[in-house]
């Protein structure tokens, strides 16, 4: 999964926790990451230096729920493994109906990763907040077609990866080291873990060596270009959409 999408899914995943839970939020920045900076747009300008101090002015401020957003579509794919390209941010709902979203900015500086999230008000936005839905069944489905297809062209360890991604959501794959090591330090429902679990699987849009390189130039010498581009579609919306119910629904 890219970093960036990993981090805001996981500090939404945190901070759920602490409202639910009353208490501070439990958040361990990743060892690659040199400063992490909240700046508040809305109000008051403040500037926090860690996950726990952005939580903590959230509550100041009213904070209410915090929701994971991201687009299901993409135009171009190929750039999904650099950072600031997922179209991600953190959705803060607070009290008085005021609904406002961090989106972040990565630089990397030397021996480490700058990353700043902006805040920016949501004007009109939706009455109440968004609802998302399990989409176990069709992110299956969308993995048998494509392990099915990389196994056609040649690419069995892709088909590998879509295969355990798949076994995941089965039920079948249960027992996997990875799969245990995500519903031991993720505070989420099972049925939710597995979501996410097998999207991080099967996130294989990088850059050299991922499945937008050969596989693709792979496809297109054997006129499979249409069928390579309908199933990365489809597999690139199901792994959001198992990111957003995951990461938001519970």
């Amino acid at each position: 999964m890219n970093g960036e999408v990993a981090q805001l899914c996981n500090i939404v995943i945190a901070a759920k926790k602490a409202l639910q839970t009353k208490t501070t939020i439990d958040y361990l920045c990743e060892e690659y990451v040199k400063n992490l900076t909240f700046v508040f747009s809305e109000g008051d300008f403040y500037s926090a230096k860690s996950v726990s101090d952005w939580y903590t002015h959230c509550l100041k401020k009213g904070l209410q729920d915090v929701k994971y957003a991201t687009p299901t579509t993409v135009k171009d794919r190929g750039i999904l493994g650099f950072s600031n390209t997922s179209g991600s941010s953190i959705v803060c709902f607070f009290t008085g109906d005021v609904v406002s979203y961090f989106t972040p900015e990565w630089a990397y500086k030397n021996d480490g990763w700058d990353i700043l999230y902006t805040e920016r008000l949501w004007k009109n936005a939706p009455k109440g907040e968004p609802l998302f839905s399990d989409n176990t069944k069709d992110f299956k489905k969308v993995l048998q077609e494509i392990a099915a297809f990389a196994d056609k062209i040649g690419f069995q360890g892709f088909a590998n990866i879509f295969t355990k991604a798949f076994d995941i959501l089965e039920g079948t794959g249960v027992n996997d080291t990875y799969y245990a090591q995500y519903l031991k330090n993720i505070p989420m429902p099972e049925s939710n873990v597995r979501l996410f679990c097998a999207a991080e699987i099967a996130d294989v849009f990088g850059a050299m060596g991922s499945w937008n390189d050969s596989p693709s130039y792979e496809a297109y010498e054997r006129g499979l270009e249409k069928q390579y581009d309908m199933l990365s579609g489809q597999l690139l919306t199901q792994i959001r959409l198992a990111l957003l119910f995951a990461v938001n629904q519970w």
